[in-house]
């Protein structure tokens, strides 16, 4: 399982050949500019989990990597360039292809016996598919949706068909002489081609699954690639040399046999371009004119490299590397886009939960040569923070002779810190790009409002006292939530509760309002109601105050006559009696009472 170990979809290394030199490859017709960018794809080089094949969706631009040590795919955005999610899938994940129009991708699990389907959209393993033992490599063909897994050995040893629309596999086909070592698709002729340890190419009908033809093409055939325009097929070729041998697909005719330096490990074609892009071993990548078949340009590295995918529709390639921990995106060609630098205004940014913020993406042309405005589209992302974005896009519109610029508003629905991130698209001339803000988010201010007030109560009479909490800021309004706490001043009444919790007012979609009743201290005069709101996530804390005025409590005087009728000069005595004839909690009058006859 040692060779299994080092073989990804198109990864037709040989072990034994890891110092082959091979014979020089012809002179270069013509160079082509290109960019290497480096992307790490793991935490550091001690968790090195051997990145091997590479899938790419040309529609999401998201890549896909198998790390065979691992079992894991990375999957990483072709825009930022950064992992956005490492998937679990079987034993030694070999093989990998991407279906661009289901956007699912097939891993062959080298060690085991199954193929794993990944979802795109979520990243989620949705479907394990038994095919046999040892499957190492997968391609398929995206306009019948079929996908074709090779097992190179064992029992198993054929091709295994899968239904893409059921995720079954529907049809095998044998290769019970002569070992397997290599596979590859024509998508528009749908022809499979099968390489043979007897030195030959067997080519198949996509829609029988029929073996309709055998190739002779030298020893040791491996991996094949397809290109659409020209109908021709490339194998690469591995024994004491290395050669690429280029096959009419029309006829079945080998029509060239071109030397190359190194060992092949992976091989990639850009119909859009019209170019074949050669991973070598020990000497990077050779770039071939699909019409003419030269050498059009070589790209050195100084590490093995291994796996290849092409992205079409940005003309970028990936390849992985055996050294290290990266992924490498190499932008080659006439329509190499220059340089661009992305921001975002205003940053830092200050906002308040549920107000917009306008903020304007800035794309700026920062080649040192002649440049050009910046064209297509930014997209925006609040980083999963939760904010409403005015639209999800926004269109670039000239703002200088080399820069262009868009708007949106955002309104954020939590506090702190949020990264705004606006990503450049990029066109036939620009690189894409971002930028970001940071925007520091407030909570929503409130209004506290006490009623009644001003307020007047009597000595042991209690008082019902309401607490309105109004959102007092501009934009969305909520309800503040929480509970609203209660206050004298130290007067030395008392409340029936510590706090009241807040309730919707009415119908109002902006306050809440909860109640409390006080009873007045024992003393008359005023009194400072103090309510104060606790806040919540959204809602900033705040008082209100109500002025209440403490009055005594109303007595009521009875007098009555001891003796039966007043004689002058004869001392008549009277009783008085004096009544707490207040409501709530009455209490016995003291004191002393003057007494008067009116003159």
């Amino acid at each position: 399982m040692i060779l299994s170990i080092f073989v990804a979809v198109g990864l037709i290394l040989v072990l034994s050949l890891m110092t082959l030199t091979g014979l020089t490859a012809p002179a270069q017709a013509s160079l082509l500019p290109y960019r290497i960018t480096t992307i790490p794809i793991e935490s550091c080089a001690c968790v090195d989990g051997f990145p091997g094949g590479v899938g790419v969706n040309t529609k999401t631009h998201m890549i896909y990597v198998t790390h065979v040590l691992t079992n894991t795919v990375s999957v990483i955005n072709g825009s930022t360039n950064m992992v956005v999610s490492t998937v679990g899938v079987g034993s030694i994940p070999a093989g990998i292809a991407v279906n661009s129009n289901t956007n699912e991708i097939y891993v062959t699990n080298n060690n085991g016996t199954n193929v794993t389907v990944i979802d795109g959209a979520t990243n989620t393993v949705t479907k394990t598919i038994p095919t046999g033992e040892h499957p190492e490599f997968v391609v398929l063909n995206p306009n019948t949706n079929k996908i074709y897994v090779l097992s190179t050995f064992g029992s198993s040893m054929g091709i295994s068909v899968i239904d893409g629309k059921t995720n079954t596999v529907t049809s095998k086909i044998s290769f019970n002489v002569f070992a397997v070592d290599g596979i590859g698709v024509n998508p528009s002729a749908n022809k499979i081609y099968a390489s043979q340890a007897n030195n030959t190419v067997v080519v198949i009908d996509g829609n029988t699954n029929k073996k309709v033809g055998m190739i002779n093409v030298g020893s040791c055939p491996r991996g094949s690639v397809a290109n659409p325009n020209t109908n021709q097929i490339y194998v690469s070729r591995l024994c004491n040399t290395s050669w690429m041998t280029v096959i009419n697909g029309s006829t079945n005719n080998v029509v060239s046999q071109i030397p190359l330096r190194d060992a092949v490990s992976d091989m990639g074609v850009d119909p859009n371009s019209n170019m074949i892009y050669v991973a070598g071993f020990n000497y990077g990548i050779t770039i071939l004119n699909g019409s003419s078949n030269n050498v059009i340009n070589t790209i050195p590295f100084n590490t093995h490299l291994y796996g290849v995918g092409v992205d079409s529709e940005r003309n970028k390639i990936y390849v992985t590397n055996s050294d290290g921990y990266n992924l490498y995106a190499v932008e080659v060609g006439a329509l190499f886009p220059g340089p661009t630098s992305t921001s975002v205004l205003p940053n830092p940014g200050t906002g308040t939960v549920g107000i917009s913020t306008n903020f304007t993406a800035v794309v700026t042309d920062t080649n040192s040569g002649t440049p050009t405005i910046p064209t297509g589209t930014v997209s925006w992302s609040d980083n999963s923070a939760g904010g409403t974005f005015s639209s999800p896009t926004c269109t670039l519109a000239a703002a200088s002779g080399t820069s262009s610029t868009c708007t949106i508003s955002y309104t954020p629905s939590k506090s702190g810190q949020i990264w705004i991130t606006a990503t450049y698209s990029g066109d036939t001339t620009n690189a894409g790009g971002s930028g970001t803000s940071a925007l520091a988010v407030t909570i929503r201010a409130t209004k506290t409002t006490v009623t009644p007030n001003p307020a007047t109560a009597t000595i042991g009479t209690g008082i019902t006292l309401h607490a309105k909490i109004l959102d007092s800021s501009l934009g969305t309004k909520s309800i503040p939530t929480g509970t609203v706490s209660w206050s004298d001043g130290g007067a030395g009444g008392s409340f029936n509760a510590t706090s009241c919790t807040l309730a919707q007012f009415g119908t109002s979609t902006s306050t809440g309002m909860c109640n409390i009743a006080y009873t007045p201290p024992a003393n008359a005069g005023p009194v400072t109601i103090t309510a104060t709101y606790s806040g919540d996530s959204t809602h900033k804390i705040s008082s209100g105050t109500s002025a209440l005025t403490v009055t005594l409590r109303a007595t009521k005087d009875t007098i009555s006559q001891k003796t039966a009728a007043p004689i002058v000069d004869v001392v008549t005595n009277f009783d008085v009696k004096v009544l707490d004839s207040s409501s709530g909690t009455k209490s016995i009058p003291t004191g002393t009472v003057s007494w008067s006859d009116g003159g």
